[in-house]
């Protein structure tokens, strides 16, 4: 007898498929960021080089917006940390061809073959980053890897997990872009974990700086009087401020968070955000 899964999986990922291209067609395509905009001082890393992206891997990539640098923290002479970040950005997903290439067959592709694998939590001022850990080796040298894809709402360390919010977030918000990072850490003498707690520590000051310069969610809302302050809650703490209109009606401030947060976290008040005096309701959701 055939093997129910065997068929059922098939399926699921032919529907999935054709329900994520009817959504497409009232996606939303986010404005293309400016990577070489991103910080060249991240924590107390500073770039040292910016790779070239060869066209025939650009082609292949098939990514909207490519970066590729190298930071460097420490003084060379006094054994230093190198970090090397990718960061391929995709506006849509609904076209299969134009997704992210995994790093799992990747960096096999290119002799890097992996001594050991898992999920780590990483906190950061912009919260929780889940990524996917690697210890790699080729001819001798060794690298600690840390990648993860980002989406406006959330970080993702698995390529099924990444693949399974396609859908939820065509039908939700009409978007679909995504950004796959990267991060290479050298280890020199075979300190391993020096490389993954160097990496770890990049990511922990890169990750703000990328929800910041990758296109985000901000919401819209309404209080019941005009005049008063809007505050929205990042991480436990009021991450932003805007006056209301006429009428009360509020729309701005990008949300810079892995999560969104519950509703309740928006408040008007007329005394400022730092006293929040009366609950506000949400009216929408705009994203852009």
């Amino acid at each position: 007898m055939p093997d129910p899964l065997k068929i059922l999986v098939p399926v699921l990922l032919v529907a999935e498929a054709l329900a994520v291209q009817w959504a497409g067609h009232a996606e939303r395509v986010p404005a293309t960021p400016d990577l070489s905009a991103f910080p060249r001082q991240i924590g107390r890393w500073n770039q040292s080089s910016e790779i070239p992206i060869e066209p025939d891997v650009e082609a292949q990539l098939r990514a909207d917006r490519l970066l590729d640098r190298v930071y460097f923290s420490g003084v060379p002479a006094g054994g230093g940390s190198q970090a090397e970040v990718l960061v391929a950005w995709f506006n849509s997903q609904t076209k299969g061809d134009r997704q992210p290439h995994s790093p799992r067959v990747c960096l096999p592709g290119a002799g890097w073959l992996p001594e050991s694998t898992g999920t780590v939590g990483i906190e950061t001022p912009a919260g929780r980053l889940t990524a996917t850990q690697y210890i790699v080796s080729k001819g001798g040298f060794r690298s600690a890897v840390l990648y993860w894809y980002q989406t406006p709402r959330r970080t993702i360390a698995g390529e099924w997990e990444a693949k399974s919010w396609i859908l939820v977030d065509a039908l939700r918000d009409h978007r679909t872009d995504v950004a796959l990072v990267r991060i290479v850490v050298p280890s020199f003498n075979g300190q391993t974990k020096a490389a993954t707690d160097a990496a770890a520590e990049f990511a922990r000051a890169a990750y703000p700086l990328l929800r910041r310069e990758l296109p985000g969610i901000r919401r819209s809302g309404t209080c019941a009087t005009s005049g008063l302050t809007v505050a929205w809650m990042a991480g436990g703490r009021y991450s932003g401020t805007e006056r209301l209109g006429p009428g009360g009606a509020y729309s701005g401030g990008w949300f810079d968070s892995s999560s969104l947060p519950p509703l309740e976290a928006m408040t008007c008040n007329a005394a400022g955000p730092t006293r929040p005096s009366r609950r506000g309701r949400w009216a929408s959701l705009v994203t852009r």
